[in-house]
């Protein structure tokens, strides 16, 4: 039960900054080790 648990916390701690960005418009750029904005409307 607890590496459920540790699954869980693991998948969600990654999923929500991808979630997150996505909903900004914005992804991680890991050259520039930042988050670049994505033009809305292409």
């Amino acid at each position: 039960m607890k590496t459920l648990a540790l699954a869980v916390v693991a998948v969600t701690a990654i999923a929500l900054p991808s979630l997150a960005s996505a909903a900004e418009q914005t992804y991680w750029d890991p050259a520039d080790s930042a988050f670049v904005e994505v033009p809305v409307g292409n």
